[in-house]
């Protein structure tokens, strides 16, 4: 979006200057065919073959395996579990999937304000800028 960072020293090649977390992840419309850990966004293809279909315990969306951190991590899927029990799950309705990064933002809009602000005038500004009418 034409924002840099500058830096004040040299840097050595491949030396990590900043980590940056996603402050929601979720499936895009246009990648919908894929299914992903409700907890640590695994693609299908990368889970543990075990065999067998392995769900969230809470609330039996598809989970990479019974283990998998972000199921009880409070800043991934712990937090939005509650809210994901009450919504009816039908095999092979991948249009469920979209819904989680709606479910996401609304939840941060609920519990962190000041980055649910942030990230509604990053939106805003991405539009004037795609669109400067």
């Amino acid at each position: 979006m034409g924002y840099y960072v500058v830096a004040t020293r040299d840097l050595k090649a491949n030396e990590e200057i900043f980590t940056e977390y996603p402050s929601a992840i979720g499936c895009s419309h246009r990648r919908r065919q894929r299914i992903y850990c409700i907890g640590c966004n695994l693609k299908d293809e990368f889970f543990p073959k075990h065999g067998r279909l392995v769900q969230c315990p809470g609330c039996s969306w598809q989970a990479c395996h019974e283990e998998c951190p972000g199921l009880t991590d409070p800043l991934r899927h712990a937090n939005e579990c509650e809210v994901m029990k009450q919504l009816p799950l039908s095999d092979g309705d991948l249009r469920q999937v979209c819904q989680i990064f709606p479910i996401r933002c609304m939840l941060i809009q609920r519990d962190n304000p000041q980055l649910f602000a942030m990230m509604k005038e990053m939106g805003e500004r991405a539009l004037k800028e795609r669109d400067p009418k």
